[in-house]
């Protein structure tokens, strides 16, 4: 069948819930990026979709994976973006759940049970947000027990986050404004709903949120 034909097909069969909490979880990703002031890197959040996403956030991203691990200051460089990569990457099935909870004990272990509980032997470019953050963790820690654990350790401050009634307001606000987008939301026009949400002025929202926030993202080896 014709790709084209076979998205066009696709977007059509999307429900109204579907939609919305595509909208949660996209929303979750670009919270994520807005929380630790890079919401200059969102291009646009695509509700349109591709074959290999029902909806997307563009976004540029650092290359975490060429930099020399064996500098001690590179490293720590390295672990705090790695954290904030990898929370990024698992905050849409973390907003979803907030919606939609999960019957597992946690919405990691549904997302590890539905699509392979180990991509080690998978395609390296899998788009899978799950896929996505395991890797950044291995890159960081190696393929061992240390990135599973850093995997579920960053699960739960993405958990904690947006459990934060300020920001899951943000959340909120921009999912309710994308499920009425019909194509693209540009990155500008989301972070100034995002900004609004929030209401008060800041370029690092993060540091808003408590002493435990500060304390996680503070540049310390690993």
């Amino acid at each position: 069948m014709d790709k084209r034909k076979l998205l066009r097909g696709l977007r059509a069969s999307r429900t109204l819930e579907e939609k919305r909490i595509d909208a949660y979880h996209e929303a979750g990703h670009a919270a994520v990026d807005w929380m630790f002031g890079n919401s200059n890197n969102i291009r646009f959040i695509d509700m349109r979709g591709s074959l290999d996403n029902r909806a997307f956030v563009s976004a540029k991203r650092w290359n975490l994976g060429k930099f020399d691990l064996t500098d001690s200051l590179t490293r720590c460089f390295v672990a705090l973006n790695t954290k904030r990569d990898v929370m990024n990457c698992l905050a849409g099935y973390a907003a979803e759940n907030r919606i939609r909870p999960s019957d597992y004990d946690h919405w990691l272990d549904e997302q590890l049970d539905m699509n392979g509980c180990d991509w080690s032997e998978g395609n390296p470019k899998d788009p899978h947000d799950v896929a996505r953050a395991l890797r950044a963790a291995k890159n960081l820690w190696g393929d061992n027990g240390n990135a599973w654990r850093f995997l579920r350790q960053m699960a739960s401050w993405t958990d904690d986050a947006l459990s934060h009634p300020r920001l899951w307001d943000v959340v909120a606000t921009l999912a309710e404004r994308l499920a009425g987008v019909k194509a693209r939301m540009s990155g500008a026009v989301a972070c100034r709903i995002m900004d609004k949400a929030w209401g008060d002025e800041t370029t690092l929202p993060y540091m808003d949120m408590g002493r435990r926030w500060r304390r996680r993202f503070r540049m310390s080896r690993t």
